[in-house]
């Protein structure tokens, strides 16, 4: 278990480069990726309040990833 405290101000620099350069792979469009990204950014912020500790920070923000890919493809 993680006691791990969040900090949002650092995700950029820390998951942007690698959450960017896979969903560019996966979408082969670079606005598409960039907004992605964004939308990660943002339900991650929007879900911090939720989160308790028993994970890491990147394990918070991969699941947001992974759910935010896994919606823009259902909508495709």
């Amino acid at each position: 278990m993680s006691n791990e405290l969040l900090e949002p101000q650092k995700w950029v620099e820390r998951y942007a480069d690698m959450m960017y350069r896979y969903s560019l792979v996966r979408v082969r469009d670079s606005e598409a990726a960039e907004e992605l990204v964004q939308s990660v950014f943002f339900a991650a912020l929007k879900s911090q309040n939720s989160f308790a500790g028993k994970s890491t920070e990147k394990n918070m923000v991969v699941r947001n990833f992974e759910a935010q890919n896994h919606g823009f493809f259902q909508k495709l």
